[in-house]
């Protein structure tokens, strides 16, 4: 099973950070992945009452690699895509072995 931490406080398999609500750097923390992969999703909330969405429409994320640094720019529903609407970064802070 996947685990996760955020801050060093574990979070289980599946979490969700808001760009409204978090603060500008978050560490999460990969304590356990049953086969090597980080799944991540670009999520808007619908509106008070409805469900979250993602994948949809023009929904979408480019991915800039830059050696253990990576990119994300993100957009959601427009007729527009601009990729801006949200913009953040990952580093691979891999144990030495």
């Amino acid at each position: 099973m996947d685990s996760f931490e955020i801050s060093g406080l574990a979070v289980g398999d599946q979490f969700e950070i808001w760009a409204d609500t978090s603060p500008p750097s978050v560490t999460v923390g990969i304590r356990d992945t049953s086969d090597g992969l980080l799944r991540m999703y670009n999520i808007w909330d619908m509106g008070p009452g409805r469900h979250h969405a993602s994948q949809s429409a023009t929904s979408g994320m480019l991915k800039q690699e830059d050696g253990n640094l990576t990119t994300y720019r993100c957009n959601d529903i427009g007729l527009r895509p601009a990729f801006d609407r949200l913009v953040f970064q990952v580093s691979k802070n891999l144990p030495r072995r």
